[in-house]
Parts: structure tokens; sequence; C-alpha cells
């Protein structure tokens, strides 16, 4: 995976790309770099208490860019909000292209994710 770190924010490299006018449908690493665009790194995401939040930090080279992670704490909350937190997060997990052999831990996440929405779902009928 590909990406661009602008102004801390990072940008994933797009699936195709355009190139002396040209449209490539499927750019290889040297059309990447060509572009600026830098080959991703992630460290593995700590697990995390549910009162903890994961704040990614970002940080490059010359080569690659660099995703970190940050545990924090976070003051007591109500449920609702700490489950709306863990969406965020799964959220942000499987938004990134998985490589072909992680696709149990895709499922894994959609799961906890439906789930987790299906306990908001009843906490907010509730509240109503």
């Amino acid at each position: 995976m590909f990406a661009k770190l602008i102004n801390n924010e990072l940008k994933l490299a797009p699936h195709f790309v355009e190139i002396e006018g040209k449209t490539i449908l499927n750019p290889q690493e040297n059309d990447y770099k060509l572009l600026g665009y830098k080959p991703l790194i992630c460290e593995n995401s700590p697990a995390i208490l549910s009162n903890q939040t994961l704040v990614e930090t970002y940080s490059e080279d010359n080569e690659k860019i660099y995703v970190n992670y940050q545990v924090q704490n976070i003051p007591n909350i109500s449920r609702e909000e700490e489950i709306k937190i863990e969406l965020m997060e799964i959220d942000s997990k499987s938004i990134r292209p998985l490589r072909a052999q992680e696709t149990q831990r895709l499922l894994e996440l959609e799961n906890e994710a439906e789930i987790l929405r299906e306990e908001l779902r009843n906490i907010t009928d509730s509240s109503n």
C-alpha cells in the first residue's frame, strides 16, 4: 500500500493514476513512487481496554511512511459513546485495504462492528 503524508494527514494512493496523460488502471510501485507516494508501514495496533482509545500518528523518512498507534485513556463515558468510539476504531482499521491473507481479520472486524451497531441501536431505541 502506498500513501502520501500531507500536513500530517494520510492520503492513500488511488487504485488508478494518470501519468503523462495516460490513465494507469493497475499502478505498480514505480508509478506510485513517480507520483510521490511512499510505501506505508503499519505497526500492529495494541490491544486496548474499553476505557481506552487508539490514536494514529504518522512519521516518514525519505523512503517510507510509518503508522504508529498511541493508547489514550478515555474519561468515564456512557456505553453509547464507548460503542461509537469502538465503531470508529473498527472502521478505521477495516477501511485500509487488507492483503489477501488478512481476509479473516476483515471478517472479524465487520462482525464485531455489526454486534456493536446492534447494541447501539438497542440503547438508542430504549432511550426514546
